[in-house]
């Protein structure tokens, strides 16, 4: 078989594409190797949202961890809507500084229960908290800053301070959690 030589912008766009196409190979392959020796199974298009800082916290607690599935009817409405339902971003801890919340199942330790990682950024240093077994594991969202709900627990209704973690059992319950004097409590605010 002959090679044809390319010739002009044409042949370079070709040439750029056989390049990219080639590298994607080798991270896809790179991406391989890494999950078959150190057995990490956390979903590639989840790690690209969290930041390299909280990965390695959550890897270092959480062994084995991966991104919880959702639900089939819950996997559907947020494919039509094109909505993330198993990462969340806000100012959990009210310090300018945007936090991340991964709804995880971990292999290790945890039996597969749900689990929400939350990684808080203050001064600059990344800390995990792990709120295990959440009031509802189908999903989670941020409820910003200064939303008023009401809290199903007091009867009462409540307007939040901070942003806080939605875990949300789609079409059915919900309840939020808010970050105070240094850990998560929950708001049951959707019935």
């Amino acid at each position: 078989m002959r090679k044809r030589r390319l010739h002009g912008t044409a042949g370079v766009r070709v040439l750029q594409a056989i390049r990219v196409v080639r590298s994607t190979k080798i991270w896809i392959s790179t991406i391989v190797l890494l999950v078959a020796v150190f057995g990490r199974t956390s979903t590639v298009v989840a790690q690209t949202q969290i930041p390299a800082p909280c990965r390695v916290q959550m890897d270092l607690r959480l062994r084995k961890w991966s991104s919880s599935p959702p639900p089939s009817d819950l996997a559907a409405f947020a494919s039509e809507r094109k909505i993330e339902t198993n990462v969340t971003r806000g100012d959990f801890d009210d310090d300018g500084v945007r936090d991340v919340a991964v709804l995880v199942v971990a292999a290790e330790g945890a039996g597969r229960k749900p689990s929400i990682a939350v990684c808080l950024n203050p001064g600059g240093r990344t800390t995990l908290f792990v709120i295990a077994d959440p009031y509802c594991s189908d999903g989670i969202s941020t409820t910003p800053k200064g939303t008023t709900a009401h809290n199903y627990d007091t009867d009462r209704p409540v307007t939040y301070a901070r942003d806080g973690i939605s875990a949300y059992c789609f079409e059915k319950a919900g309840g939020t959690y808010v970050f105070r004097n240094g850990r998560f409590d929950l708001v049951v605010d959707s019935d």
